[in-house]
């Protein structure tokens, strides 16, 4: 996981990550070294997203990152998005539940990945490496659930 972040929970609605996309450091800006997931909603019903955020001070592309879902304990991929397009400094590409409701839905792209509940983990990963995760994986714990 990258070392600019703290990870909140808020009763309201959601597990947000709090992301410091530059830091200033005797007159020169730090940036991230990859891509985060930075925000997560699992709240009632179908009312599912998943947020990553570009803070590397670059346009990434895409098409070499993945998200997967490991549900229920699993130790491989119940699901996994191939993404693909650009991201540029400092923009987030938001991902909802086909069936989430009419305020969540227009915030993001429908994607099947977001099937997941409070103790499923989610990975992003760019090729074979894992660059953030929330939840571990083979483990069933409700780190998250209806947040």
């Amino acid at each position: 996981m990258a070392n600019n972040r703290w990870r909140v929970a808020t009763a309201g609605a959601l597990v947000l990550t709090t992301v410091t996309p530059a830091m200033i450091a005797q007159g020169a800006t730090i940036y991230m070294d990859d891509l985060v997931i930075s925000e997560y909603v699992e709240g009632s019903s179908n009312n599912k997203a998943l947020e990553i955020y570009n803070g590397t001070g670059a346009t990434i592309d895409l098409s070499a990152y993945t998200i997967e879902l490991y549900a229920n304990e699993k130790t491989t991929p119940s699901n996994t998005l191939s993404l693909s397009g650009t991201l540029a400094h400092g923009e987030t590409k938001v991902f909802v539940h086909a069936s989430a409701n009419d305020v969540l839905k227009p915030l993001g792209e429908v994607a099947s990945i977001t099937n997941f509940n409070g103790d499923d983990t989610i990975v992003l990963k760019k090729g074979d490496a894992i660059i953030d995760s929330l939840g571990k994986i083979a483990a069933q714990v409700d780190y998250a659930k209806d947040v």
